[in-house]
């Protein structure tokens, strides 16, 4: 199969006009597994508009129709998702701009809203441990730490090479800290912290940060030991 980029963007479809989310992978960029959404800019794109259509028919998910997406590029950068038949209709040259990495942006902003996602802040990983009561900045909130525990891989466990070779490039150490955290405002969440180098994101956006804030959390998942320290 090989590795490729995909688009993601919303397409109307055309026969009951439903937004579906919708993915075009494509090989003539990076090939990295990133991910490019409105207002994303592919740096190896042809210059002007640029067109890249799907090889498969989508299926709507709501009516079941058939369609076939495209996206639209001028520059490099991604300013509109169209089915076939808006791609027929419609003068893609003059289409209008759209803000830088809106798409992501607005992802960003929807997360900070409901509190979970990857972070743009870094905890060093070197003050781990924190202690109850402590405070954690995570997706723009402040955190109150109200349980801490320490989480690593189970040496006993088949796969346990595997996912060791699975962050050897990202991760510095193989230990984990949780937090069990509260916000007054948006109530309790689980933050992940790892001892991650900031490197280029696979989602190919500024989320750099070494915590995801999550709504729940598997303290029994399999291939680890976590054990409560606070």
């Amino acid at each position: 199969m090989g590795m490729f980029d995909s688009f993601y963007g919303k397409v109307n479809c055309p026969h009951c006009n439903h937004e579906n989310m919708v993915e075009i992978q494509f090989k003539w960029s990076d090939c990295l597994l990133l991910d490019y959404e409105l207002g994303d800019t592919v740096s190896c794109a042809p210059k002007g508009i640029y067109i890249e259509t799907d090889d498969w028919e989508h299926g709507c998910e709501k009516c079941l129709g058939k369609f076939i997406p495209s996206v639209v590029l001028r520059d490099g950068k991604v300013i509109k998702f169209l089915n076939n038949v808006e791609l027929e209709n419609i003068d893609v040259g003059n289409l209008p701009d759209v803000e830088d990495k809106i798409a992501k942006k607005e992802k960003y902003m929807r997360d900070v809203k409901w509190g979970k996602g990857r972070t743009k802040e870094t905890l060093d990983f070197d003050l781990n441990p924190l202690s109850v009561g402590d405070k954690i900045i995570a997706l723009e909130h402040e955190w109150i730490v109200k349980e801490v525990y320490k989480k690593e891989i189970d040496d006993n466990y088949k796969h346990a090479a595997w996912i060791r070779f699975r962050g050897a490039f990202g991760r510095n150490q193989d230990i984990w800290y949780i937090y069990k955290v509260e916000n007054k405002e948006i109530g309790e969440r689980w933050i992940e912290v790892e001892d991650r180098s900031p490197t280029f994101s696979m989602y190919h956006e500024e989320r750099i940060g070494n915590m995801i804030v999550s709504i729940n959390y598997d303290l029994n998942e399999e291939g680890y030991i976590v054990t409560k320290i606070g």
